[in-house]
């Protein structure tokens, strides 16, 4: 099978740089991954539907009792617990992917998925269920455990054998046509999985030639051809994979926004997006740390969600931390002089400037020259500083063993304590829980046209920058990075990226 798929690269790659972009298959019609919408609905419904017939059979099946009543006067004990199950299913998996509609491609992906995250749902219900002594109808092992047990055999009939087979079957009548775009040689196995894969067999491959921005223009041309051969009845292309290591950061994000405004679906390829790919659905099923692009704007409800996350996690977070932060503003005031917190300007959505607070972590009234020459620097893309600035805590990146820090201030940014006040910022509505780092205006300034893109996002306490270790990447890798996030930004990427900062800020990755 993987000669078959190399073979079949080898020909997409032939016919696009030889005859123009058309699609190395032949008599493919405009049928993306789009179509199985209406399976993914039918999911969510077969799904609570499988949930609260499993619950209702292992409630009869508890005793004997139950099931005479229930065979004889059709009624049967259920409660408000009920709720906390669904919820709970939901909630894990959408979490998992199961509601994406990528996840009707592969069979084995999906029993894959759907078993993991049956367990997790299983483990979380539990959990709840024994640690908040909710022992109603969940008051037995049996009923807990075998409600998820007997739910896991109804949606593998509905899910792998029925809707995955309906899925198969459509994407085999109409396979849609995908552009792979950056090195052929890089992207070869992203290839060979996408022709194993339903519904991407009929494959394409624009190869890097003349710079960035002929590669941009080239993409245009192919989107462009083959959109005129769509209205003709022929084919244009659903999907576009854009390997982002093939290329300058830059390049990756404008062919990303040119293959959105021609519809197709896009996924970009990059191991700077590994802790972005939250759900590991995409990664599992093409091999490789893949995002794909939401469209649109934010809507009102998502808007909606998003705020209320913020607003819940930064009540929760400066109640809980309310103790260690006396504690620290203590320690900060009696180890050196000047004021416990640091207000700085700094640059936020859209460019709107507000105050944001810290624990002051250097020595009062600091010079900001050293910093500003090495921002000035650093964006530029000077060579040689990579070992001389640490991501993450004072600005998107800041010097390291810089004298200005005082020794309590060394161990607060270590561990990322001096940014608890921020959690203040986001109650009143400057930053979000995740989101980039909030800009310094002098950083702003040196920013190029396409870096402002960054700011078209509320800035957060945390990102991906933390969770990746605040690992050393470029000024231009953490734009992308940034305009990426904001793609895929929802209330679940941000409460996974939440709940991996903490330990990334308690082991003090990365920061110094």
């Amino acid at each position: 099978m993987r000669a078959e798929s190399a073979s079949a690269s080898s020909t997409a790659h032939r016919a696009v740089t030889a005859g123009g972009l058309r699609a190395a298959a032949s008599g493919g019609r405009a049928g993306a991954l789009s179509g199985c919408l209406p399976e993914v609905r039918w999911a969510v419904i077969f799904d609570g539907v499988a949930a609260i017939l499993a619950y209702v059979l292992v409630l009869i099946l508890r005793s004997e009792a139950g099931q005479a009543r229930f065979l004889g006067r059709f009624a049967f004990a259920v409660d408000w617990t009920m709720l906390i199950l669904l919820g709970v299913l939901f909630v894990t998996l959408n979490l998992f992917g199961l509601y994406e509609r990528e996840v009707f491609v592969s069979r084995r992906v999906h029993l894959w998925a759907l078993l993991k995250a049956i367990i997790w749902a299983l483990l979380v219900t539990v959990a709840i269920v024994y640690l908040g002594g909710l022992h109603v109808a969940f008051g037995s092992r049996f009923v807990v455990v075998g409600t998820f047990v007997v739910f896991f055999a109804l949606v593998l009939g509905l899910r792998i054998v029925g809707i995955s087979s309906l899925v198969a079957a459509r994407l085999m009548d109409r396979p849609a046509p995908t552009l792979v775009v950056g090195d052929p040689r890089r992207t070869e196995n992203l290839q060979a999985r996408l022709i194993d894969l339903k519904g991407f067999t009929d494959l394409s491959v624009l190869p890097l030639k003349g710079g960035d921005r002929a590669l941009v223009e080239r993409l245009s041309a192919a989107l462009d051809q083959a959109g005129v051969a769509g209205a003709a009845g022929a084919t244009r292309f659903a999907h576009v994979f854009i390997d982002a290591a093939s290329m300058a950061p830059k390049t990756a994000l404008d062919l990303a926004a040119r293959a959105r405004s021609a519809g197709a679906d896009v996924y970009v390829v990059s191991d700077l997006l590994r802790s972005l790919s939250c759900r590991s659905l995409l990664s599992d099923l093409f091999q490789a740390p893949v995002v794909r692009l939401r469209g649109g704007e934010e809507g009102r409800l998502r808007r909606v969600a998003q705020r209320a996350l913020d607003i819940v996690g930064a009540v929760v977070a400066l109640v809980l931390l309310a103790p260690l932060m006396a504690a620290i503003a203590l320690a900060v005031k009696l180890t050196s002089p000047g004021p416990v917190l640091f207000a700085q300007e700094r640059i936020g959505r859209h460019g709107r400037p507000f105050t944001f607070y810290k624990f002051r972590s250097m020595v009062a009234d600091s010079t900001a020259e050293p910093h500003r020459e090495f921002v000035h620097e650093f964006i530029n893309g000077k060579g040689g500083l990579r070992q001389t600035f640490a991501v993450g805590d004072d600005a998107p990146y800041k010097l390291a063993d810089d004298p200005r820090v005082t020794r309590v201030g060394r161990f607060l940014r270590k561990y990322s304590l001096d940014e608890l006040p921020q959690f203040w910022n986001v109650l009143v509505g400057d930053m979000s829980l995740v989101g980039p780092r909030p800009a310094l205006p002098y950083e702003v300034d040196e920013y190029r046209d396409w870096h402002r893109r960054r700011l078209a996002l509320p800035p957060g306490v945390s990102g991906l920058w933390q969770i990746d270790g605040r690992s050393r990447v470029s000024f231009d890798e953490m734009v992308f990075q940034d305009v990426m996030y904001g793609y895929a930004r929802s209330v679940l990427v941000d409460v996974m990226i939440c709940l991996r900062t903490l330990p990334a800020a308690l082991m003090g990755r990365g920061a110094k």
